[in-house]
């Protein structure tokens, strides 16, 4: 009998180690065409020679020279990038395992699946952010495919011979995380390693934060509306501590599907590579002292606070699910090197207060700073700024016109003296003044180029009645202690992305801009 060949993005991950391992327990049956690891040559080359894998791909380069120094066999091939696909397969592996994690994982995934009869997707960002470019590829290219993560594979499996228009709901269960029974007024003193110990499941760092802010439910939901398209109103979230039923499928015709496994990711690796075989796997008793105690809760929204967001999403692709992943993935790396807390800021507390929490990350006398409620589509804004700054050594503030009846919803610059068509000295900063009293119509929107003095000033600003800290109060002290503030008037399409709404909308209106819209 042939040997199935094999590819496996990730391979020293959590999923790829895991599946390893069974292949492992049944080598004569496979042949591994590829293994792949960012960093962890080590580990990889372990793999490499105990399953004869004659192609490795380590992404890190540092990593890569590491690697390139062992001796081993003149026959293994190792490369750096993912480029190099085409030099690795002559023709269709019977499966891959994608299981790379972040979004740097789509495009490896989308170029793998021409090379693949069948592939399984563990990877949470690319179905996210990439889900009608892999469609569209599995498609064309005639390739099977079979989700990871142990929720959707639940829901595939319990959906198979079933019409999707029967579906009435689906419910995802979550386990609450490590902070299911904590007291809220604890958050603020979360720790790392509390975060990191999930109660029921063994998972890499990523993951474990995601599970503990419950945003890895939300990408969940993202992905079971893509994968088997369905609206999100017939998507429900309920919180399961056992982890012991994974999905829940109410039908039409009267009838509910129940998919209970124990919590091991070894369950749906095992069932997307042995997929209509005879291949049995060993796992523990039906627990009927579980089953006599499910106990499933809605949602605590002051306690997953991110859960919200699901308010907000349309059915419709945009580019609103790229956003939530990047600033998840900035926000758990930045989390990992303690830099920020595991409640960083759990009420809106103004602009100053958010420029404040950067000051330990800044050096230098003056630095860049953007905030995401406001988008400019021209190039090159930014650099625009900077060369400001260069030239007239002073601080500056970014600007557009706007009608006069509505200057009331910002806060409007005073023009001091003109230096040229879209620049001028600052005399004062009005915060949403009254439209007869406002200096001019020239807006202030969220990118700045400020001096290091600000965060004195922010320190010692008295707070509103809300305990927030308005940016434009420190600015204009700065301004009457005679900083030099220019303000720069941008003629490019402007997009308010202050609301949830907001984001949505403009998401739309830069993917028409792209013509990336699916």
């Amino acid at each position: 009998m042939l040997k199935k060949k094999i590819a496996i993005l990730g391979s020293t991950g959590s999923i790829g180690k895991t599946l390893v391992n069974i292949i492992k327990k049944d080598k004569k049956n496979f042949q591994v065409i590829l293994l792949t690891s960012k960093k962890n040559y080590k580990e990889l080359l372990k793999q490499a020679r105990f399953l004869k894998v004659k192609n490795l791909i380590i992404t890190d380069y540092e990593s890569y020279l590491q690697i390139k120094k062992y001796r081993f066999s003149k026959n293994i091939k190792i490369y750096n990038t993912f480029d190099e696909f085409k030099k690795i397969f002559k023709k269709k592996v019977d499966y891959t395992m994608s299981s790379i994690t972040g979004i740097e994982g789509l495009k490896p995934t989308l170029d793998i699946i021409r090379y693949s009869k069948k592939i399984a997707i563990a990877n949470k960002e690319s179905i996210i952010c990439g889900w009608g470019l892999i469609n569209k590829e599995l498609k064309k290219n005639k390739t099977k495919f079979i989700p990871v993560d142990s929720e959707h594979f639940s829901l595939w499996y319990g959906l198979i011979n079933t019409e999707i228009d029967l579906i009435e709901k689906i419910y995802l269960t979550a386990s609450g995380g490590p902070f299911y029974r904590t007291p809220l007024k604890k958050f603020k003193d979360v720790k790392i390693k509390q975060a990191l110990k999930h109660p029921n499941w063994k998972m890499g760092k990523k993951i474990s934060i995601d599970s503990a802010t419950m945003i890895n439910k939300i990408y969940e939901v993202i992905e079971a509306k893509n994968i088997f398209n369905i609206p999100y109103s017939k998507i429900e979230i309920l919180v399961h501590p056992k982890s012991y039923v994974h999905a829940i499928i109410k039908l039409k015709n009267g009838l509910t599907k129940i998919i209970v496994h124990d919590t091991t990711m070894k369950i749906p690796i095992f069932n997307t590579l042995y997929n209509n075989t005879k291949k049995t796997l060993k796992s523990d008793k039906l627990k009927i002292d579980l089953l006599n105690n499910l106990k499933f809760n809605k949602v605590e929204y002051n306690r997953y606070p991110m859960i919200k967001i699901l308010n907000y999403l349309s059915n419709k692709h945009s580019l609103y699910e790229t956003i939530i992943v990047s600033a998840n993935d900035a926000l758990v790396d930045l989390y990992l090197k303690k830099k920020i807390k595991f409640v960083y800021q759990n009420k809106a507390l103004g602009t100053g207060d958010a420029v404040l929490k950067t000051k330990k990350l800044i050096t230098g006398s003056h630095f860049l700073i953007l905030f995401p409620d406001d988008l400019i589509l021209k190039k090159n804004c930014s650099k625009e700024m900077i060369s400001l700054h260069k030239k007239f050594n002073c601080s500056v503030m970014a600007s557009i016109k706007v009608n006069k009846k509505n200057v009331s919803r910002w806060g409007i610059f005073s023009k001091k003296k003109k230096i040229s068509k879209k620049n001028f000295l600052i005399n004062d900063v009005v915060e949403k003044p009254k439209q007869n009293e406002a200096p001019s119509n020239n807006a202030v929107i969220g990118r700045y180029i400020l001096p290091v003095e600000i965060f004195k000033k922010l320190e010692i600003q008295n707070k509103g009645i809300g305990g927030e800290i308005h940016i434009t109060d420190s600015i204009r002290k700065l301004i009457f202690n005679n900083f030099k503030f220019i303000g720069h008037n941008f003629a490019g399409k402007y997009l308010d992305c202050g609301t949830m709404s907001g984001y949505i909308k403009s998401s739309f209106e830069i993917a028409k801009l792209w013509n990336y819209a699916w």
